[in-house]
């Protein structure tokens, strides 16, 4: 039987923390690289959407980026099963809120991840699109990217409502993480019903969220949190 830190549970445990971190950067990063030089409106008319999908499709940075942005996705696969994990432990395994973020993690990632493929066809197809196909290809990803903030506020709150009741990282990240995900839920419901098609900062920042949450328990683990005493029982004479 092994004997391993009880904390960090060994390296393996520090892998999956640490992918929280990996994913926050390569979705930055890829992301970045992938729209460097496209249109930047959220409603491009069909020649600009289609200069962006060739542009893409001709330039190497950006190809590298979409396959950046795809590993992203893979590495939060990761970091859901991990920090489901932690959620049970400290949270208990009899409480419904882990497996709550779970499923609301997992939900925005299919989301996104299901849009790689009106990129991907995009791509491939790129010398033969017609430029209204090229808009609705590019609604098509951009609803996808809207519609997954919805679960993924959800993920935000329901983790830092763990993090409130627990404390296995500072209450700090409780409090950020809960002003996130109500602002999520605005602008995400705003831009579904057709209000707004602006109101990403919630979300962007909510990566950014996961990123310090991820260097934090890679680096020090979460807190050990005190069990609940067992209710006396008395015995009689």
């Amino acid at each position: 039987m092994r004997t391993e830190d009880a904390r960090f549970g060994g390296s393996w445990e520090r892998v999956g923390a640490a992918s929280g971190a990996a994913y926050a950067l390569l979705l930055i990063v890829g992301g970045s690289m992938m729209t460097a030089g496209t249109s930047e409106s959220t409603n491009p008319a069909g020649e600009e959407a289609l200069a962006s999908w060739q542009h893409i499709a001709e330039t190497g940075s950006a190809k590298l980026g979409l396959g950046l942005a795809l590993l992203a996705f893979a590495a939060f696969a990761v970091f859901l099963s991990y920090l489901h994990g932690v959620l049970r432990r400290v949270e208990g395994p009899d409480s419904w809120l882990p497996t709550s973020a779970l499923v609301a993690g997992v939900l925005a990632l299919v989301i996104k991840w299901g849009s790689a493929s009106f990129v991907g066809a995009a791509i491939v197809r790129s010398d033969e699109l017609s430029p209204d196909l090229a808009r609705t290809l590019n609604d098509l990803d951009s609803a996808a990217f809207w519609a997954s903030w919805l679960p993924y506020a959800v993920f935000v709150g329901v983790s830092a409502l763990v993090i409130l009741r627990t404390r296995f990282v500072p209450s700090a990240f409780g409090w950020i993480g809960l002003v996130l995900a109500v602002a999520g839920v605005a602008t995400s419901v705003s831009v579904d019903v057709g209000m707004s098609e602006n109101g990403a900062a919630p979300y962007l920042l909510s990566v950014l969220w996961v990123l310090a949450l991820s260097m934090v328990l890679a680096v020090r683990g979460p807190r050990p949190v005190a069990e609940p005493s067992a209710p006396r029982v008395a015995v009689a004479a």
